[in-house]
């Protein structure tokens, strides 16, 4: 497959036993071959970690070691990035403090998730945690919470405060259903969404789906903004640069900047 970048795919479930992901060593091939034919250069596998009640750090190592020597006994030529899907709590920021959260790579950026049915009252001081803790808080796929509202008080002051958000690939085609189609290219449209990425878990149900997905938003948003969300931005976030977001005051989108050079 021809494609004008490189695509960097920062939330997946390649790496087997950890999680719902991956159900075996084959199916991380499979992954990983589909991947790399289909244009993904780089993927961080992000299992899931529940910061309350935190999974043992040194398998998740053990299986990113074992992962990286597969992939290079078997020449499959695909980069893995380490990395964990924090379902967020009240003690996540000191956790990354103290160095028990694993983050993307070798960066201050950190993928955190929310409930899916309802928006927890400590949402907003737990973030805040995270950004006095001098991380970069990605927020994962916001356009399958039944809360999300771009214009709703907690989006904004996320967006405002440098709060990435990442969009799942699947949501884009229509695999995630009708609302977070919509409201995936409603962000996309409003400057509002930071980066693709597939959360795939294996190669039938939840497979890699970037190239549908870049195909959809070229196709819509034009090239540029489709390189934007699926190579330069994650790209940013691997070499630990700031990705510009909207600043926004009174509910208007008013200008770009970067909040942590302001920060």
């Amino acid at each position: 497959m021809d494609n004008p970048c490189s695509f960097v795919d920062l939330h997946s479930h390649l790496l087997p036993g950890l999680d719902d992901g991956a159900e075996d060593w084959e199916t991380f091939l499979d992954i990983a071959r589909y991947s790399v034919e289909n244009g993904v250069s780089t993927m961080a596998a992000t299992s899931h970690c529940d910061s309350e009640n935190l999974p043992d750090k040194e398998d998740y190592l053990k299986t990113f070691d074992q992962a990286v020597s597969l992939l290079k006994t078997r020449g499959i030529g695909l980069r893995i990035e380490m990395g964990s899907e924090i379902a967020m709590g009240p003690s996540t920021g000191s956790l990354i403090e103290s160095g028990d959260l694993i983050p993307i790579g070798h960066t201050n950026y950190y993928l955190v998730e929310l409930p899916f049915t309802q928006l927890p009252i400590y949402a907003n001081k737990a973030l805040y945690a995270i950004i006095l803790a001098g991380a970069r808080p990605i927020l994962a796929h916001p356009e399958r919470y039944a809360y999300t509202d771009p214009k709703s008080e907690f989006f904004r002051w996320a967006a405002g405060n440098g709060v990435l958000f990442q969009i799942n690939a699947a949501s884009i085609i229509g695999k995630n259903g009708g609302r977070a189609k919509k409201l995936a290219k409603k962000m996309i449209r409003k400057g509002m969404a930071h980066l693709v990425a597939s959360d795939c878990h294996n190669a039938h149900d939840r497979p890699q789906t970037m190239p549908r997905a870049f195909k959809a938003i070229e196709a819509e948003f034009g090239e540029a903004k489709a390189r934007e969300l699926f190579c330069l931005n994650p790209g940013t976030i691997l070499i630990n640069k700031s990705v510009e977001t909207m600043e926004i005051n009174t509910g208007v989108w008013r200008k770009k900047f970067s909040f942590w050079k302001k920060y």
